[in-house]
């Protein structure tokens, strides 16, 4: 990721997508690049995992639901 100026997140299932960001070590990348300082924005499920809590996926009537 060395190359990139910046890392965009977008949407989908929240629990689909953190079974695959955890599942290829994606984590483990974004993790260093924020540390150093290195932009990285999410839009929507995007958004709810670089949060603390994923709470938010589980509200309202198209909450997500594991696939």
């Amino acid at each position: 990721m060395a190359r990139y100026y910046g890392v965009f997140i977008g949407d989908g299932n929240t629990l689909s997508l953190i079974k695959q960001v955890r599942g290829t070590g994606f984590d483990r990348l974004l993790v260093k690049y924020i540390t150093k300082g290195l932009p990285v924005f999410g839009g929507s499920v995007g958004a709810i995992i670089l949060g603390r809590v994923i709470g938010t996926a589980y509200f309202g009537g198209d909450a997500d639901r594991m696939r």
